[in-house]
């Protein structure tokens, strides 16, 4: 009895996982998406390149990104968050400390960015409909200093 249970589990978690890449393969916010510096509405100093990674992960994402500085200066971040508009902790960024998000629909992601419990940014990803580019805008509400919208457009690369 205990090992057709077993086998039953086993089989659900592997059906759970294959179903849920094959379903992220159609995902259009998944993937490689590339800053179009040009089209896009940066801030001061703007950044020399950004290559983001949005990689699917049960109920939510991984997002990895390689940043070129104005300055040169190479850098990566990442960060795991889930689609349950809860709070998620993230390292590396000076002026967020925490992200919440929630998938209003296959194509648009609306979230908020808190530094030590104030709100400090609100931003949406929204893909456009054929899935080939990306506007990622963020207004900055906090700190005062860095207040300001900024739009970026990326382009889909994979």
């Amino acid at each position: 009895m205990r090992s057709k249970a077993f086998f039953v589990v086993a089989v659900v978690v592997c059906a759970t996982f294959f179903l849920g890449g094959v379903f992220a393969a159609d995902d259009p916010m998944m993937g490689t998406w590339k800053l179009n510096v040009a089209q896009s509405q940066l801030g001061n100093p703007a950044p020399r390149s950004i290559i983001r990674k949005h990689v699917p992960i049960p109920g939510g994402v991984k997002v990895i990104q390689d940043r070129v500085s104005a300055e040169g200066k190479a850098s990566t971040g990442e960060f795991t968050v889930m689609f349950d508009g809860k709070d998620y902790p993230i390292s590396g960024d000076p002026l967020v400390d925490r992200l919440t998000v929630k998938r209003v629909d296959a194509y648009t992601v609306e979230g908020v960015g808190k530094k030590d419990d104030k709100i400090a940014t609100r931003f949406t990803w929204k893909v456009s409909p054929d899935g080939k580019r990306m506007v990622y805008s963020t207004d900055r509400l906090y700190p005062p200093e860095r207040v300001g919208k900024i739009v970026q457009i990326l382009d889909k690369q994979d």
